[in-house]
């Protein structure tokens, strides 16, 4: 997150900033603004608008990912005692759903480690599923063919 500065030079210039961007939504050329707003070129004028809007984008982002993720908290805690408890596969299959889209929310961002792209590969979720056998699916004396069993014969 970008420390906010409240200095007055930078003050001064996010008003200008906001200024020049209401000017280009109303259909300013850069031209114009760099004049209304005492840039010294359009490129500095095109700068403090493409700035400022990138900055709106990302902080909006990062708002609705919160909400996103509250959301999935939410859900998360309803079906999670349910899930570990009594076993419901149906329950755990929901609890990996919801944690697979908080995964997908910040794929490639890295949570709380900057910006995407900045350093190493992000990291990727990893999940470790333990189902307890319930005694299912263990051979048991004789259908192996090895002991008790009707192996053929009398």
């Amino acid at each position: 997150m970008t420390k906010q500065r409240t200095d007055p030079d930078s003050l001064a210039a996010a008003e200008r900033a906001i200024t020049a961007t209401r000017l280009r939504a109303a259909g300013l050329s850069y031209a114009e603004i760099a004049a209304e707003c005492d840039y010294n070129s359009e490129q500095a004028a095109h700068k403090a608008v493409s700035s400022l809007l990138k900055r709106r984008k990302r902080e909006a982002g990062d708002e609705l990912r919160e909400l996103i993720e509250t959301r999935l908290d939410e859900c998360l805690f309803s079906v999670y005692d349910r899930a570990t408890a009594g076993g419901s596969y149906a329950a755990i299959d929901r609890v990996l759903r919801i944690e697979a889209q908080r995964a997908a929310l910040y794929e490639g961002r890295g949570k709380g480690k900057g910006k995407a792209g900045e350093g190493a590969e992000p990291e990727r979720a990893k999940v470790t599923i333990y189902i307890p056998t319930n005694g299912r699916g263990e051979a048991s004396e004789g259908e192996d063919g090895e002991e008790g069993g009707d192996a053929g014969g009398g």
